[in-house]
């Protein structure tokens, strides 16, 4: 009992501390509490709440908190001391939106009926133990439709990032990409990090897999860096769902000698962090060798078939009638 009570203070004092418990984003996978209400949408299965009738898309975000894609907490507050949010459109322009608190946590709701990439940013502040937090947490969007056609694919499909952003991560768009790219495993994939629209050297960034294989890589004097996404797809049956869609993280810390004042209390550091999680799919090669396979066995079987078929019809004699006659 001793024991007990003993881990129950322990947990209670390192919440009251401030521990951090993990990085901050925004996932596209709803908590549970709000999974009936959310349906899929578009070619990219963005998460949109369900409605009846025709009508603009609302399409929504869950803020998240740790570093396991499919484990980490929905929490229901930031805790930062001061939150900016904006959702930049296809068009760089501000798109209306919403933070609000659900049944699961804190969702981030808005309306696109522009195509292209959409970014959403929260800025946080926080200041802890005489150093400055910053935090970006963000996410691209891609909304498109077939049925508008593909003429202006050329126009909306650059990165879009600004000066007034503290640190950002930028995925570097692979060649001939339009609106159906999707990132794939064994892709190699690079990305470049900003600080406030400038690049930045020798900085970790770390990808956390949707099962939790993680690759940490420092940036070089472009701020770039690049990650080869693996394979981690066990079950056999897997192989047959080429549509499945899994999810990854990327983290990236910088600590600057950036001293100041914030809010009437001085601070010695600045601390800057940044999140994107985004979406990629099993390689293609998986399934087009399985049909290939598929393909061949069907093409052996009939080709042996039809070998003894004909070796039956060659090998066989035909039954004659022979009659004899005494007479004869």
């Amino acid at each position: 009992m001793k024991t007990i009570i003993s881990l129950l203070i322990l947990s209670v004092s390192i919440l009251s501390a401030g521990i951090d418990t993990g990085a901050m984003w925004l996932s596209q996978i709803p908590p549970s509490e709000r999974a009936k209400q959310i349906k899929p949408a578009g070619m990219h299965r963005l998460p949109s709440i369900k409605k009846r009738g025709r009508g603009p898309t609302t399409l929504a975000l869950w803020l998240r908190q740790g570093d396991s894609v499919l484990e980490a907490d929905y929490p229901d507050q930031h805790g930062f001391d001061h939150l900016e949010t904006k959702i930049l459109s296809p068009q760089s322009q501000a798109v209306k939106h919403a933070l609000t608190k659900v049944n699961g946590g804190l969702e981030l709701t808005f309306v696109g009926p522009e195509e292209g990439f959409y970014n959403a940013y929260l800025i946080g502040q926080k200041l802890n133990n005489e150093i400055l937090q910053i935090s970006t947490i963000q996410s691209e969007l891609i909304n498109h439709s077939c049925r508008n056609g593909h003429d202006h694919v050329s126009r909306n499909i650059g990165s879009i990032y600004g000066e007034e952003i503290p640190l950002e991560i930028i995925r570097t768009r692979v060649q001939w990409e339009d609106f159906h790219t999707f990132i794939k495993s064994g892709d190699d994939i690079e990305y470049q990090l900003l600080l406030y629209g400038q690049p930045v050297q020798g900085v970790q960034v770390t990808l956390t897999t949707h099962q939790g294989w993680q690759k940490s890589k420092l940036t070089n004097a472009e701020g770039k860096v690049s990650f080869e996404f693996i394979g981690e797809y066990f079950d056999r049956d897997k192989e047959f769902h080429s549509r499945d869609i899994y999810h990854y993280l990327l983290v990236a810390n910088y600590t600057v000698s950036e001293a100041g004042e914030y809010q009437g209390q001085a601070f010695q550091q600045t601390k800057y962090q940044t999140t994107v999680s985004e979406k990629y799919r099993a390689a293609t090669e998986i399934y087009t060798s399985t049909v290939w396979g598929l393909f061949t066995m069907l093409f052996t079987s009939v080709v042996i078939g039809l070998g003894i078929f004909m070796y039956r019809r060659r090998t066989t004699r035909q039954y004659r009638e022979v009659v004899f006659s005494e007479k004869d």
